[in-house]
Protein backbone atom coordinates (compact mmCIF):
# COMPACT_ATOMS: atom_id res chain seq x y z
CA UNK A 1 0.00 0.00 0.00
CA UNK A 2 1.74 2.95 -1.12
CA UNK A 3 -0.14 5.53 1.81
CA UNK A 4 0.91 3.01 4.28
CA UNK A 5 4.64 2.92 2.82
CA UNK A 6 4.45 6.98 2.67
CA UNK A 7 3.01 7.26 6.26
CA UNK A 8 5.73 4.94 7.56
CA UNK A 9 8.75 6.88 5.81
CA UNK A 10 7.09 10.36 7.04
CA UNK A 11 7.31 8.59 10.85
CA UNK A 12 10.95 7.48 10.37
CA UNK A 13 11.82 11.18 9.20
CA UNK A 14 9.49 12.90 11.93
CA UNK A 15 11.72 10.23 14.64
CA UNK A 16 15.05 11.34 13.48
CA UNK A 17 14.07 15.16 13.17
CA UNK A 18 12.12 15.09 17.14
CA UNK A 19 15.11 15.38 18.83
CA UNK A 20 16.30 18.18 16.92
CA UNK A 21 12.79 20.15 16.57
CA UNK A 22 12.84 19.62 20.55
CA UNK A 23 16.11 21.30 21.36
CA UNK A 24 15.05 24.52 18.86
CA UNK A 25 12.35 24.75 21.08
CA UNK A 26 13.60 24.07 24.27
CA UNK A 27 14.99 27.98 24.43
CA UNK A 28 16.99 28.11 27.41
CA UNK A 29 18.12 24.69 27.25
CA UNK A 30 16.75 23.24 30.17
CA UNK A 31 15.82 19.94 28.75
CA UNK A 32 12.25 20.87 29.90
CA UNK A 33 9.20 22.61 27.58
CA UNK A 34 7.28 25.38 29.83
CA UNK A 35 4.09 26.51 28.29
CA UNK A 36 5.74 29.81 26.72
CA UNK A 37 8.00 26.89 24.57
CA UNK A 38 5.10 24.96 23.76
CA UNK A 39 3.36 28.18 22.64
CA UNK A 40 5.96 27.86 19.63
CA UNK A 41 3.98 25.36 18.14
CA UNK A 42 1.28 27.93 17.07
CA UNK A 43 4.10 29.84 15.10
CA UNK A 44 5.24 26.58 13.47
CA UNK A 45 1.21 26.19 12.68
CA UNK A 46 0.72 29.85 11.06
CA UNK A 47 4.12 29.37 9.27
CA UNK A 48 3.01 25.94 7.49
CA UNK A 49 -0.25 28.07 6.49
CA UNK A 50 -0.65 29.75 2.97
CA UNK A 51 1.79 32.58 2.49
CA UNK A 52 3.02 31.79 6.55
CA UNK A 53 6.90 31.64 5.32
CA UNK A 54 7.52 27.76 5.82
CA UNK A 55 7.06 27.28 2.12
CA UNK A 56 9.34 29.96 1.37
CA UNK A 57 11.53 29.27 3.32
CA UNK A 58 12.12 25.20 2.15
CA UNK A 59 12.39 27.02 -1.05
CA UNK A 60 15.42 29.07 0.04
CA UNK A 61 17.22 26.20 2.12
CA UNK A 62 16.95 24.13 -1.55
CA UNK A 63 18.56 26.88 -3.67
CA UNK A 64 20.92 27.57 -1.08
CA UNK A 65 22.28 23.68 -0.42
CA UNK A 66 21.81 22.90 -4.41
CA UNK A 67 25.28 24.30 -5.25
CA UNK A 68 25.09 23.40 -9.31
CA UNK A 69 21.72 25.10 -9.34
CA UNK A 70 19.89 21.82 -11.47
CA UNK A 71 16.79 22.07 -9.05
CA UNK A 72 18.04 18.62 -7.51
CA UNK A 73 19.93 17.51 -4.51
CA UNK A 74 22.58 15.37 -4.71
CA UNK A 75 24.47 13.42 -1.64
CA UNK A 76 27.68 15.59 -2.29
CA UNK A 77 25.63 18.70 -1.48
CA UNK A 78 24.34 17.67 1.21
CA UNK A 79 27.44 16.57 3.15
CA UNK A 80 28.97 19.85 1.82
CA UNK A 81 26.45 21.89 3.35
CA UNK A 82 26.30 20.42 6.22
CA UNK A 83 30.95 21.18 6.23
CA UNK A 84 30.18 23.96 4.55
CA UNK A 85 30.23 27.38 7.70
CA UNK A 86 29.38 29.83 4.83
CA UNK A 87 26.34 27.12 3.78
CA UNK A 88 25.36 26.96 7.42
CA UNK A 89 25.46 30.49 8.37
CA UNK A 90 23.11 31.43 5.28
CA UNK A 91 20.87 28.77 6.27
CA UNK A 92 21.06 30.16 10.29
CA UNK A 93 20.03 33.37 9.16
CA UNK A 94 17.05 32.80 7.29
CA UNK A 95 15.68 29.98 9.72
CA UNK A 96 16.23 32.99 12.27
CA UNK A 97 14.25 35.27 9.98
CA UNK A 98 11.06 33.09 10.36
CA UNK A 99 11.38 31.43 13.77
CA UNK A 100 13.79 34.25 15.82
CA UNK A 101 13.44 31.36 18.60
CA UNK A 102 17.27 32.34 20.04
CA UNK A 103 18.80 36.24 20.57
CA UNK A 104 20.72 35.92 16.84
CA UNK A 105 21.45 33.55 14.09
CA UNK A 106 24.57 32.19 15.22
CA UNK A 107 22.48 30.59 17.92
CA UNK A 108 20.34 28.41 15.53
CA UNK A 109 23.89 27.42 13.79
CA UNK A 110 23.81 23.55 15.63
CA UNK A 111 20.38 23.20 15.02
CA UNK A 112 20.85 23.76 11.53
CA UNK A 113 24.06 21.62 11.31
CA UNK A 114 22.23 18.54 13.30
CA UNK A 115 18.88 19.22 10.88
CA UNK A 116 20.89 18.31 7.76
CA UNK A 117 22.99 15.45 9.41
CA UNK A 118 19.55 14.15 10.42
CA UNK A 119 19.43 13.47 7.05
CA UNK A 120 22.36 10.55 7.88
CA UNK A 121 20.44 9.40 10.85
CA UNK A 122 21.13 12.50 13.25
CA UNK A 123 22.03 11.51 16.95
CA UNK A 124 25.98 11.03 16.69
CA UNK A 125 25.32 9.11 13.36
CA UNK A 126 28.79 9.18 10.73
CA UNK A 127 28.05 11.75 8.15
CA UNK A 128 29.35 9.86 5.15
CA UNK A 129 28.49 9.41 1.70
CA UNK A 130 26.75 6.14 2.44
CA UNK A 131 24.38 7.24 5.55
CA UNK A 132 23.22 10.60 3.86
CA UNK A 133 22.26 8.36 0.70
CA UNK A 134 20.09 5.89 3.15
CA UNK A 135 18.92 8.84 4.87
CA UNK A 136 17.79 10.56 1.41
CA UNK A 137 15.53 7.80 0.51
CA UNK A 138 12.80 8.53 2.38
CA UNK A 139 12.19 11.69 0.26
CA UNK A 140 13.69 9.97 -2.88
CA UNK A 141 10.48 8.93 -4.56
CA UNK A 142 11.74 7.98 -8.15
CA UNK A 143 15.09 6.35 -6.16
CA UNK A 144 17.47 8.08 -8.77
CA UNK A 145 19.35 9.26 -5.71
CA UNK A 146 18.41 12.67 -5.86
CA UNK A 147 15.75 14.68 -4.15
CA UNK A 148 13.97 16.86 -6.27
CA UNK A 149 11.66 20.51 -5.63
CA UNK A 150 8.74 17.87 -6.34
CA UNK A 151 9.51 15.44 -3.78
CA UNK A 152 10.56 18.01 -0.82
CA UNK A 153 7.31 19.48 -1.88
CA UNK A 154 5.18 16.33 -1.61
CA UNK A 155 6.53 15.67 1.53
CA UNK A 156 6.19 19.13 2.88
CA UNK A 157 2.73 18.80 2.41
CA UNK A 158 2.47 15.04 3.79
CA UNK A 159 4.68 16.57 7.36
CA UNK A 160 2.40 19.78 6.97
CA UNK A 161 -0.78 17.91 7.31
CA UNK A 162 0.68 15.55 10.13
CA UNK A 163 2.15 18.60 12.16
CA UNK A 164 -1.50 20.43 11.99
CA UNK A 165 -2.83 17.08 12.86
CA UNK A 166 -0.12 17.05 16.05
CA UNK A 167 -0.75 20.87 17.06
CA UNK A 168 -4.11 20.13 16.92
CA UNK A 169 -3.41 17.34 19.50
CA UNK A 170 -1.70 19.59 21.37
CA UNK A 171 -4.28 22.26 21.88
CA UNK A 172 -6.74 19.65 22.76
CA UNK A 173 -4.28 19.11 25.84
CA UNK A 174 -3.31 22.19 26.71
CA UNK A 175 -5.74 22.76 29.52
CA UNK A 176 -4.30 19.42 30.96
CA UNK A 177 -0.82 20.54 30.57
CA UNK A 178 -1.64 23.69 32.17
CA UNK A 179 -3.11 21.55 34.97
CA UNK A 180 0.38 20.37 35.43
CA UNK A 181 1.96 23.26 34.44
CA UNK A 182 5.04 23.75 37.19
CA UNK A 183 5.58 19.54 37.57
CA UNK A 184 8.07 17.76 35.61
CA UNK A 185 6.53 14.67 34.25
CA UNK A 186 9.32 12.67 35.02
CA UNK A 187 9.00 13.47 38.95
CA UNK A 188 12.66 16.12 38.86
CA UNK A 189 10.60 19.00 40.42
CA UNK A 190 11.37 21.36 36.73
CA UNK A 191 9.12 24.19 36.01
CA UNK A 192 7.19 22.80 33.28
CA UNK A 193 6.07 20.25 30.93
CA UNK A 194 8.94 17.99 30.35
CA UNK A 195 9.49 15.44 27.10
CA UNK A 196 12.11 13.59 27.33
CA UNK A 197 13.26 11.99 23.64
Amino acid sequence: NDEANEYKQLLSGVKSAAPTLFNLLDVNNNQSLSKSELAHVTKFEKALKKGGGMRELLRDVFSILDENADELLSVEEIMDGSANDQVITKLSTRVHELFPLRSDADELKDFVTSSIESIAGGGGAVVDKESVAKGMKWVDDDGDGHISKKEVAKYYNLAGKKFMEISKTIKQLGPMLAMFGGMDMNGGGGDGFKMDL
